[in-house]
């Protein structure tokens, strides 16, 4: 699995409130239900996210999470950043402390591209992808 399963709930929440009304804040609550989430630790998530800026929080009746920029705004690296960090792109696929280019690990070339490829995919996917990529899905059906 490439990334937590906190990664994946934020992905998964950060989808779900930009497929909804962009001007109408989305409960914590809903999101959990709708995408059978576990609620308390799906608020510490969104909570994460509203801190670095992928999401806006709002408070008191009518109160929820909306998006904090546009959806072509937030890349998918974005959210992984918030809730994984960026060191499974900088680290050694065998854990060693002394890989490098100039002194490989059996993995090292091949992990090097696979990560920089996927860095690259994550840092040049927008939600907005994400959201268009899921309506054409769900008109060919």
């Amino acid at each position: 699995m490439i990334y937590s399963k906190p990664c994946m709930h934020g992905l998964r929440a950060v989808l779900y409130i930009a497929t909804r009304n962009v001007e109408t804040p989305v409960r914590g609550e809903d999101i959990a239900r709708e995408e059978d989430l576990p609620q308390p630790f799906l608020s510490k998530i969104l909570k994460i996210l509203s801190s670095r800026n992928v999401l806006h929080s709002v408070r008191g009746p009518g109160g929820g999470f909306r998006l904090a920029r546009k959806s072509e705004e937030i890349s998918l690296f974005d959210i992984v950043e918030a809730i994984d960090g960026v060191s499974q792109f900088d680290e050694c696929a065998l854990g060693w402390k002394t890989c490098q280019d100039d002194k490989p690990c059996p993995l090292h070339t091949s992990w090097k591209q696979m990560r920089l490829g996927l860095r690259e995919y994550l840092v040049r996917t927008s939600v907005a992808d994400l959201v268009q990529h899921e309506k054409a899905q769900l008109a060919g059906r």
